[in-house]
């Protein structure tokens, strides 16, 4: 179909999704039901009643569920260490709009549009960020209507928009002024319309493309898609040009945690990846866990022979002042003769043991955040539980600047501070 999406990037969707699912946290992991946490029964049956107990039994299988928030504690940690709020960014007053409405509308450039791309860098390994002239695809930047200039002042000329790697379709690479270039890059974008006579909220898909023609010419199309897959509308291709010139380059930056060549979209999933899907096996887990305890017989019991029910309890009482038998303490029975048996059944609960401590020291190989009170952790452990985390965010800062730079480089050609060709003269007027 016109707008299939590569395989190569559909390939970890699922699994990305699940990365998703853990940062938002336990309710959303629940909610998932059967797909995150499967039924232990082996058959399913469709007889109503014994299916009403087979809900019943899986729906306390899952309450009773546990989901560790490691995967957002990470997280958290990681961009409390970036601390963009602090970032120092300096550019020419033309554009200097953009750091307190880089979206055109509310999203600071600093812990808004950074910050989505680095959240969206730990969880997916990248993120794409793109520079438009808002709302002016076809219309040549040095001579908008007048109508069109006042909105553009009103509002700020340029916008900066953002996609998660999801929302990549399809992309091509090729030569432009003998360098390899992304030529071609396609993005689906999802929103929803209110249909006030049905009260409804309706889907609405749309795909933008921002490519360059066979002379390298840059040009936008936008277009919408029904719910058969078909095309609405007619394809029209809009060229930008600034100053009589044609744009020779697509105004896009791939924010990464790896330096990357143009038109590399790495396969693997983000840092939090593998942390998320530690978690996913230990809540399996502990769903189980629970489980088994729920069906355990007592570990320790006592076995007191023929007495009156009665008896017992009316001489428990006067004896201890109850008549439970308490925990940890020193019980009077008041009976001869009694013995105290061991269930066998208990030992089992090791294997649990030793594979939640396995799997809790995985993680924390993986560098994950574990809130800890005890203070067994050496500092050796420490600094390499640390240096996990540093081996992502040091080079994920250095595609920062460079993002920086190159988004504000496409901004001020949109506004005619500098040419296409001036990117060295324009990232002397920017301090990151």
């Amino acid at each position: 179909m016109y707008n299939e999406k590569f395989p190569e990037l559909a390939r970890f969707d699922n699994e990305l999704e699940q990365v998703r699912i853990a940062i938002e946290g336990s309710p959303a992991v629940k909610q998932k039901g059967k797909e995150y946490l499967p039924s232990p029964e082996t058959v399913t049956y469709t007889d109503p009643e014994r299916k009403a107990q087979q809900d019943k039994k899986y729906k306390k299988y899952l309450l009773n569920a546990e989901f560790d928030e490691y995967t957002a504690q990470t997280m958290a940690v990681m961009l409390g260490k970036l601390n963009l709020s602090d970032a120092r960014i300096e550019v020419p007053d033309k554009i200097a709009y953009l750091l307190e409405k880089a979206d055109g509308e509310s999203l600071s450039f600093k812990n808004g549009l950074l910050g989505s791309a680095c959240e969206n860098v730990l969880q997916a390994k990248w993120h794409v960020s793109i520079v438009d002239y808002q709302g002016l695809p076809s219309v040549p930047v040095e001579n908008p209507s007048t109508d069109q200039a006042n909105k553009i002042n009103a509002q700020g000329h340029v916008v900066i928009k953002s996609y998660p790697r999801e929302s990549l379709v399809q992309y091509d690479t090729g030569l432009v002024d003998g360098k390899e270039v992304l030529t071609f890059i396609k993005l689906v974008e999802h929103d929803y319309t209110f249909n006030r006579e049905t009260g409804l909220r309706e889907p609405v898909k749309a795909y933008i493309t921002l490519a360059l023609d066979e002379d390298g010419e840059y040009y936008q199309e936008k277009h919408g898609e029904n719910i058969d897959g078909a095309v609405i509308g007619e394809v029209v291709s809009n060229y930008i040009s600034v100053k009589g010139k044609a744009l020779r380059m697509i105004p896009a930056w791939v924010f990464c945690d790896k330096e990357l060549k143009s038109g590399e979209f790495p396969q693997e999933l983000g840092y939090l990846s593998r942390i998320a899907d530690i978690c996913m096996q230990r809540y399996r887990l502990s769903a189980d866990f629970k489980d088994y305890l729920s069906n355990l017989e007592p570990t320790n019991y006592i076995g007191i022979g023929q007495v009156d029910p009665k008896e017992f309890k009316k001489n428990m009482e006067a004896i201890n002042g109850t008549a439970l038998i308490k925990k940890g303490d020193n019980n009077v029975l008041p009976v001869e003769n009694f013995n105290i048996q061991s269930s066998a059944a208990g030992g089992d609960l090791a294997s649990y043991f030793r594979v939640f401590e396995e799997t809790k020291q995985t993680l924390k190989d993986y560098g994950a955040f574990i809130p800890d009170t005890s203070s067994n952790e050496t500092a050796t452990k420490a600094k390499i539980d640390a240096g996990q985390q540093n081996s992502v965010l040091i080079p994920l800062v250095s595609n920062l600047i460079e993002g920086v730079k190159s988004l504000i480089f496409y901004a001020g050609i949109f506004e005619s501070l500098w040419g296409q060709d001036d990117k060295q003269r324009a990232v002397d007027q920017i301090e990151v």
